[in-house]
């Protein structure tokens, strides 16, 4: 009766015997898991820009308290839009979002520490007076409620 639990496998494995490697997901091991009793842990956060935010400073034009007294780690999808005169591209994804219509360049991110997640942005349009004006930026956060080791999710700028 010792082996028991769930296991899945990349496709075409058996997970009964493959390798370690082959195996996407066992519950032989602890991974993340969310708080459901925790409100902060689906959190979907939108943000409109009414006002221009300044060039080549790291702004954080949103934080909100997470509910623990760790580090928690988080995931973030992403769905920003640029304001027109920042490309006006519609991006998402996970992590650190970078403008890459070329020169301006902006970007957005979180960070988070023992009691906050901070939402960034830097503006780095070198002059041109480019406004922010009308940059749209939704993150749908999902936050783990174990002590684990650290993990980066974002991506290089």
């Amino acid at each position: 009766m010792g082996n028991y639990g769930i296991k899945t496998s990349k496709k075409g494995e058996d997970a009964t015997s493959s390798d370690v490697i082959d195996i996407l997901m066992t519950t032989k091991y602890p991974f993340t898991k969310i708080d459901q009793t925790n409100q902060e842990s689906f959190r979907t956060t939108t943000v409109t820009f009414i006002t221009d935010v300044a060039e080549n400073t790291d702004i954080i034009f949103y934080q909100f308290a997470h509910g623990y007294d760790y580090e928690p780690q988080l995931w973030g999808l992403w769905d920003i839009t640029w304001s027109p005169s920042l490309g006006g591209a519609n991006m998402n994804g996970y992590g650190q979002i970078v403008n890459s219509t070329g020169f301006p360049s902006s970007s957005v991110w979180y960070t988070f520490d023992e009691t906050n997640i901070y939402l960034h942005i830097y503006k780095g349009d070198a002059g041109l007076g480019l406004s922010s004006v009308g940059i749209t930026v939704t993150l749908s956060t999902y936050i783990f409620a174990d002590e684990l080791m650290e993990q980066d999710y974002t991506q290089g700028a």
